[in-house]
C-alpha cells in the first residue's frame, strides 16, 4: 500500500523552522497562474506606493515607510479561495511589515528579518482585491520575487514551542552535538552603526577573507583609538574577529578586563594584559590572503567589546595607521564558532528557541522527532574543568589542559584530564548543591586518551557510582546506583550514572580514575594516564536527557511541546479513522509525570480519548490507554515492549470496533460507542522523552492486512 496517497496527512520529521514542524502532505498544489504583475520589481511601474516606499534596483524598497505598498486586481473579490503568497526580505533595518489583504484578512505574521517567506491563508471572501504590503514601526528595508497563485487547499503543519533560550541541543545527521548559538553583537559588520568610533575612520567595500567586498578599513587618528560596542553579559564569551593588517601590523581585542594583541605580520599571539586570572584561551588562525581570524575567551562579567589598530606589541599609541577588519562576534561557549551575521538584533543560529529538534541518536540515517520533558542542567560551566573553586570545582591530583581536542560538538573545546604520579586518588570534582530524597542523573562526554585507566562516575558521594571501561565501551559495575554509556561519533562515549540521594551532604559529583588491574581509585599514577572529557550535566531524573550546556550560570531547557492539529481541517472527522505512528529509541526509562507523550480526542480532555504515553511509574516503555466520556478504563490498552515500536489504533464509527496493532500483530479487538470522536492529535514531552519517527492519519478504517504490513518492524 502506499502510506502517502491514501493518508490524509503524513508527518515525516524532515523539514521544520522556529515555531514550526512541516508534514510531508497535504501539500497544496496550485490552480491559477501567477496573479501578481511585476513581483520581481524589474520596471517602476503596476504597484501604487505610499510614504517611503519606492522600486529601484530590482527591488520593492521601504525607507521609514509610514504608507503602504500595494497591488490591486490580485484576488477575487466575493470568492472564499485559498492562496499562497512568497516573497523575500532582503537588506533589513528596522521596523517590520504584515500582509493586508483589502476588505479581507490580515495576517498576524510580523516581518522583520532577511530570508524568504512563504504564507498560505483562506482570503475569506474580500470586498476587495487589493495586496498590500502594511509598514509598522517606520518599516526599513527590501522585497522582492512576489508571487501570488491560488491553491487547492491549506497546508496543515504542526505548531511547535519550548522556550526563551538556547538550552536545547540534538545530534544533527553527522553525528554531532549541535547547539544553538547567538552573536551578542549587534550590526556585527557595519562599523559605522552601533559601533562608536573613538578617533577612528571607517571605509567600508574592502575585499575581505571570504572574496567579498565586505570588510572595512580603519584608521585611527589618535592614541588609544579603537571601534568598540556596548554589549553586557557574563560566563565563558569568546569574541573574536577577522584581521588583516594594513600600515600597522599589530591589533588589540579587548573585552572589559582583558587585552589580547596580535601580530597581523607573522600571524602569532602577541602580549596579554590586564586580569590574566580571567583569561580561558586566545588564538590566531591565517584564512588565506593575509587574513587572521584572532579570538580571545573569557570567564568575566563584561560590558564593552574593542578592537584596537596598534602600531607594536603591547603598544596601541601613535596617531595615525591602519588595519582591516571584518565580521565581528561574541558568543557564549570555549571557541569561536562559524561566523553569524547580526543586524538589528543579535543572529542566531543552530537549534533555536522553538526549533522541532530532528535527532539522529545512534547513527541513524533518517531522523526522528526528538520530544523530551523539562530538565535543567545544574552544573554552572558544563564545558570547563580546570580546578576553580570560585565556583566549586576541584581537582586533586589531575591536571587539565583546556581545547585539547575535538569535542562531540565537531570544535576544538574538549579538555584532558591527566593524572600525576602521585600514589594517592586521582579525582576532577564538581560541589552542587542537591534536594535530599531526589533522583539525579550525572553525566559527561569522555574518550579514552591514553592508558588503561576505567573512569568512575561519582553520584553525590564515592558510595553511589557506576564505573566505565573505556577501551571496550562497557560498564564495569555499580554501587547503589544505575549506570549507562552511549556511542558517539570518533570513540566519544557519554557516560551517566542514576540513583536517589539520600542526604543533601551528597553534593560532591566525582570523575574517579579507577587502576583496572585492582579496580580501586587508590594507586600510584603514571603522570600519563588520561581522557579526554566534555559537557558535564547534572539532572534531577531518572535518565539522562540532551546535552544541555552552561557557560556560567544553570540552564533549564523546558518542555518540547504544543504539537496540536485539528485534522477536520484536512477532511478528517475522527469518527471512522486509522493513526498510526513510529516510534523509535523507545528505552526503559521512569516517567518524568503522568503527563501525557501523545493523545487523540476530540477536545482538550482525556474524556473519550486514547493516550499513549508511559502510563504509571512502573511503565517503562510507552503504552497505548483509553479513557471513555464516563472517565472509566473499559477497553484494554497495550504494552510496548521493544526500542523500536509502529502502533497503530483504528476505529468503524458505525459498528464501534476498535484495534490496536503493534509491530504486526493485532493486540485489542474491544467495541466500544463510549468515545468521542478522534480529530485532533496533540504530541508533547512533557510525560517522558519520545522519539518519532512517523505520524499518518487515515480517514478510513484500513484493513487488518494493510495495519500488519504498515506496523511490521
Amino acid at each position: 500500500m502506499s502510506l502517502y496517497d491514501d493518508a490524509s496527512l503524513v508527518m515525516i520529521p524532515t523539514a521544520v523552522k522556529d515555531g514550526k514542524l512541516y508534514n510531508i502532505k497535504p501539500d497544496p498544489n496550485p490552480i491559477s497562474g501567477e496573479l501578481v504583475t511585476n513581483g520581481n520589481f524589474d520596471t517602476d511601474s503596476d504597484w501604487t506606493l505610499g510614504t517611503g516606499w519606492s522600486i529601484a534596483n530590482g527591488k520593492l524598497t521601504a525607507n521609514n515607510a509610514s504608507g503602504y505598498a500595494l497591488q490591486s486586481g490580485v484576488f477575487e473579490s466575493g470568492a472564499s479561495k485559498t492562496y499562497k503568497i512568497s516573497f523575500s526580505v532582503s537588506d533589513y533595518v528596522s521596523g517590520y511589515f504584515t500582509i493586508l489583504t483589502s476588505g479581507g484578512t490580515s495576517q498576524s505574521q510580523q516581518f522583520n528579518t532577511n530570508g524568504n517567506y512563504t504564507i498560505y491563508f483562506n482570503s475569506n471572501s474580500p470586498s476587495g482585491t487589493t495586496l498590500h504590503f502594511t509598514y509598522f514601526g517606520s518599516f526599513s528595508g527590501s522585497i522582492d520575487n512576489v508571487s501570488v497563485v491560488e491553491v487547492d487547499e491549506l497546508p496543515a503543519d504542526f505548531t511547535f514551542d519550548r522556550g526563551s533560550n538556547l538550552a536545547a541541543t540534538r545530534v544533527n545527521k553527522s553525528g554531532l552535538i549541535e547547539k544553538g548559538r547567538e552573536n551578542l553583537l549587534l550590526q556585527s559588520n557595519q562599523f559605522d552603526t552601533t559601533w562608536s568610533s573613538n578617533g577612528i575612520t571607517e571605509t567600508s567595500g574592502q575585499s575581505g577573507y571570504d572574496g567579498t567586498n565586505d570588510a572595512w578599513l580603519i584608521e585611527k587618528s589618535n592614541i588609544a583609538t579603537r571601534v568598540e560596542q556596548s554589549v553586557s553579559g557574563s560566563g565563558v564569551t569568546t569574541f573574536s574577529v577577522y584581521l588583516k593588517k594594513g600600515t600597522l601590523n599589530f591589533a588589540l581585542l579587548n573585552l572589559s578586563s582583558f587585552n589580547q594583541y596580535f601580530d597581523l605580520e607573522n600571524g602569532t599571539l602577541g602580549n596579554e594584559s590586564g586580569n590574566a586570572s580571567l583569561k580561558v584561551d586566545s588564538g590566531i588562525e591565517s584564512v588565506g590572503n593575509g587574513w587572521y581570524r584572532c579570538y580571545i575567551t573569557t570567564n568575566q562579567s563584561y560590558t564593552i567589546a574593542r578592537i584596537y589598530p596598534a602600531r607594536a606589541n603591547g603598544d596601541n599609541g601613535g596617531t595615525s595607521g591602519s588595519i582591516y577588519i571584518q565580521d565581528a562576534q561574541l558568543e557564549q561557549g570555549l571557541v569561536a564558532t562559524d561566523y553569524i551575521e547580526s543586524g538589528a538584533t543579535t543572529g542566531k543560529a543552530g537549534i533555536l528557541e522553538d526549533l522541532p529538534r530532528l535527532d539522529y541518536s545512534g547513527g541513524a540515517s533518517c531522523p526522528s522527532l526528538l520530544l523530551e520533558p523539562t530538565r535543567s542542567n545544574i552544573i554552572t560551566y558544563s564545558e570547563l574543568f580546570y580546578e576553580d573553586v570560585n565556583n566549586n570545582r576541584f581537582n586533586y591530583r589531575v591536571t587539565t589542559v583546556e581545547n585539547s581536542a575535538i569535542s562531540p560538538s565537531g570544535n576544538l573545546n574538549a579538555t584532558s584530564l591527566i593524572e600525576d604520579s602521585t600514589t594517592d586518588t586521582h579525582v576532577m570534582r564538581n560541589t552542587v548543591s542537591i534536594t535530599q530524597n531526589l533522583t539525579y542523573t550525572f553525566s559527561v562526554f569522555a574518550k579514552l586518551k591514553s592508558g588503561d585507566r576505567y573512569l568512575r562516575l561519582c553520584l553525590g558521594t564515592a558510595n553511589f557510582n557506576a564505573t566505565f571501561n573505556l577501551i571496550n565501551k562497557t560498564l564495569v559495575g555499580t554501587t547503589n546506583a544505575e549506570g549507562n554509556i552511549e556511542e558517539f561519533e570518533n570513540d566519544w562515549v557519554r557516560l551517566s550514572v542514576t540513583g536517589t540521594l539520600t542526604s543533601s551532604n551528597y553534593d560532591d559529583f566525582d570523575l574517579r580514575f579507577i587502576n583496572s588491574n585492582t579496580n580501586s581509585d587508590y594507586y600510584a599514577g603514571d603522570g600519563t594516564s588520561g581522557f579526554y572529557v566534555w559537557g558535564a550535566q547534572i539532572e534531577q531524573g531518572s535518565y539522562a536527557t540532551s546535552y544541555i550546556p552552561t557557560y556560567g550560570t544553570s540552564q533549564t531547557r523546558s518542555t518540547d511541546r504544543n504539537l496540536v492539529l485539528d485534522l477536520s481541517d484536512s477532511g478528517v472527522d475522527g469518527e471512522s479513522v486509522t493513526h498510526f505512528f513510529h516510534f523509535t529509541n523507545n528505552k526503559l526509562l521512569v516517567r518524568e509525570s503522568s503527563n501525557i507523550n501523545v493523545r487523540l480526542s476530540s477536545n482538550v480532555s482525556n474524556l473519550g480519548s486514547v493516550r499513549i504515553y508511559r502510563s504509571a511509574t512502573s511503565a517503562r516503555r510507552l503504552s497505548v490507554v483509553f479513557q471513555d466520556i464516563n472517565g472509566d478504563f473499559s477497553i484494554p490498552g497495550a504494552n510496548t515492549s521493544t526500542d523500536e515500536v509502529k502502533i497503530l489504533v483504528k476505529r468503524n464509527w458505525t459498528t464501534k470496533l476498535i484495534n490496536v496493532f503493534i509491530n504486526g500483530v493485532k493486540i485489542t479487538n474491544p467495541t466500544s460507542d463510549l468515545f468521542n470522536t478522534w480529530h485532533r492529535v496533540e504530541i508533547e514531552g512533557t510525560g517522558s522523552t519520545i522519539n518519532i519517527k512517523q505520524y499518518a492519519v487515515f480517514p478510513t478504517v484500513l484493513t487488518d492486512q494493510e495495519c500488519i504490513e504498515l506496523t511490521t518492524i
